[in-house]
């Protein structure tokens, strides 16, 4: 594996955070060079440490894929420049079921409520991703 960037990304410093699936942090954990008989250094305080002494999280929907290439199975980054936001109000809807499985059979009415949330990266230069190449 090889990253798209040598170090980490321009202005995260010390707020960086790694992300990565559970699988993907069992690969890395359990990479140990040749002919080595000690724990890998890249986790200092053991599994569930920092990794290369960067805070990390496990995100379960990531890329476990680490031996596909093209798989994006890392990302590196200052998590503050990932923003989440709710539009304010939310939509209800009359749902007129005219047919279906029970309990609806009976032609019954429902509530649709819905609501919009939408992501986005307000500093791109925050983060980096490792990539097998």
């Amino acid at each position: 594996m090889r990253s798209d960037r040598r170090s980490v990304p321009r202005g995260s410093g010390k707020n960086a955070t790694f992300a990565a699936s559970p699988t993907a942090w069992d690969v890395f954990y359990r990479y140990v060079a040749q002919a080595s008989t000690t724990d890998p250094l890249p986790f200092t305080q053991g599994r569930g440490g920092p990794f290369l002494g960067t805070p990390k999280v496990e995100w379960s929907t990531m890329s476990a894929a680490t031996t596909v290439t093209g798989s994006k199975v890392a990302i590196v980054g200052d998590w503050s420049g990932f923003v989440i936001a709710d539009r304010v109000g939310a939509s209800v809807e009359l749902s007129r079921i005219s047919s279906g499985a029970p309990p609806f059979s009976d032609r019954s009415s429902g509530l649709y409520y819905y609501w919009r949330t939408g992501t986005a990266v307000s500093k791109p230069s925050a983060f980096a991703y490792l990539e097998v190449k």
